[in-house]
């Protein structure tokens, strides 16, 4: 059952905004959320988050954590990565957002209008089979097997994107050498109709287990129906011990060779069936059947989950809207428009009201301080002036001048004339005779000191 609206606490978490709840399980719900960063960054991401109940209980708290590590460590396209767990304020995962739907949706849609879908549900499958190989054989840093067994195979886990491509989540209860939580005694883990023998008899769990699981999916989408109808625990160990329906017999056209795969996989056995999940893989490709490619099963899912992505896209859209919308400011009034003023074409956003609003005040206070630190310069100019002794020479009065005297100066004597063939010695540059212009006078005056000026004077 999914949520119609987030819940108020878990509106923002962190960097992330929540927007849509996507899915709702028994222990976690998942959300549609909008993670954003510096310089506009955003990215939708997917959410799960604990479901309030049990988010005090120490071994759901180990399996969030052990999920997160877990899918840290797997790199594939097929698998979709856990990005990030954040504990405050309450612990969730951050996943990768599958744009597309569930296989349990495809499946439903397809059996509601059967036909032409078996190539498409068959590359479902090897895409999902590829996630669940990688996952078995992962191995951590120091290069040894993590011996992952992912023990809830079912086609709620497995999500097939708008890109044609299925891949493979939730590793919740998923079974590793390094996990911190362990299964109580008693305890079976995962959904009853995928469950293989073993598990529900002995609770023995290995790849084994999730070959078997991987053949009830494979009987499922050829035949369009459930293996095994009930999720009761009787009802699934009967028909798990029971031999089971071969697909041939559900549907007539199904190659021979792909009826051998399914019965193989769907063995009570154990040591009976494939080895790995690439066996499993290989042997499908070689049955004969046609498998669709990525590009047809992204028309094929667009084709069957198009209004129903619609009408998330549509909703998603409102939530962010409604997010994004700002709230009401207090203290700020937004002036009313002028009777007689002109209509505007484009009403401006209230951000720009209340600048346009603030600006003049500002430029009347700025004014204001000029003029007041203007008149406090001048005063203490004033101030200044006023204080300033007498003998300044600004204010030193002007001494008279002295009385000027003519004085006569005798006029010189013209040099004598050269007696003849009498050759004159050169003056000597000492001996020359400045020009009259140049010459100077003595001018006395009733001071000590000497003046001179140019004989014009």
């Amino acid at each position: 059952m999914v949520e119609s609206e987030v819940p108020a606490e878990l509106r923002r978490l962190g960097r992330h905004e929540l927007l849509l709840p996507l899915a709702s399980g028994g222990m976690a719900s998942v959300y549609l959320a909008r993670r954003t960063a510096a310089a506009g960054f955003e990215r939708l991401v997917a959410i799960k988050v604990c479901h309030p109940h049990l988010r005090l209980e120490p071994d759901f708290v180990a399996m969030f954590v052990d999920e997160a590590r877990l899918a840290a460590r797997l790199h594939h396209p097929k698998v979709v990565p856990v990005l990030d767990i954040v504990e405050t304020p309450v612990l969730h995962l951050v996943m990768e957002y599958v744009r597309g739907g569930s296989l349990a949706a495809l499946t439903a849609s397809c059996a509601r209008a059967p036909g032409g879908s078996r190539p498409m549900m068959l590359r479902v499958i090897a895409d999902m089979l590829e996630g669940l190989h990688a996952a078995h054989t992962a191995r951590d840093d120091m290069g040894d097997p993590l011996e992952i067994v992912h023990r809830d195979v079912s086609p709620h886990n497995v999500l097939v994107g708008l890109d044609g491509i299925a891949r493979l989540t939730d590793f919740g209860v998923a079974r590793a050498r390094e996990r911190i939580a362990s299964t109580r005694p008693g305890d079976v883990k995962g959904k009853l109709g995928y469950l293989a023998p073993e598990v529900l008899l002995e609770n023995r769990v290995g790849i084994e287990s999730d070959i078997f699981a991987c053949g009830v999916l494979l009987w499922e989408v050829c035949t369009l129906q459930r293996l095994f109808p009930s999720d009761s625990a009787a009802t699934s160990v009967a028909g798990a011990l029971d031999s089971v329906r071969s697909l041939s017999d559900v549907v007539p056209d199904i190659s021979p060779a792909l009826d051998a795969v399914a019965r193989r996989a769907l063995a009570r056995d154990p040591q009976q069936r494939f080895a790995s999940a690439e066996a499993l893989l290989d042997a499908i490709e070689a049955s004969g059947e046609r498998i669709a490619s990525h590009r047809e099963v992204s028309a094929w899912v667009e084709r069957h989950l198009g209004p129903s992505l619609e009408q998330r896209e549509s909703a998603l859209r409102d939530a962010r809207l409604d997010a994004s919308s700002p709230p009401a400011t207090s203290g700020v009034v937004a002036s009313a428009p002028s009777p007689m003023s002109a209509p505007s074409t484009s009403a401006p956003s209230p951000a720009v009201n209340a600048v346009v609003t603030r600006r003049p005040r500002r430029n009347v206070a700025l004014v204001a301080l000029l003029v007041t630190l203007m008149a406090t310069a001048g005063i203490a100019v004033v101030w200044n002036a006023s204080d300033v002794p007498s003998d300044t020479p600004a204010e030193r009065p002007t001494p008279p001048l002295p009385e000027r005297t003519a004085v006569e100066l005798p006029s010189p004597e013209p040099p004598a004339a050269p007696e003849p063939h009498e050759v004159t010695p050169p003056l000597e540059p000492a001996e020359v005779a400045p020009p009259a212009s140049m010459r100077r006078v003595r001018r006395r005056t009733n001071t000590t000191s000497m003046r001179y000026r140019p004989e014009s004077i």
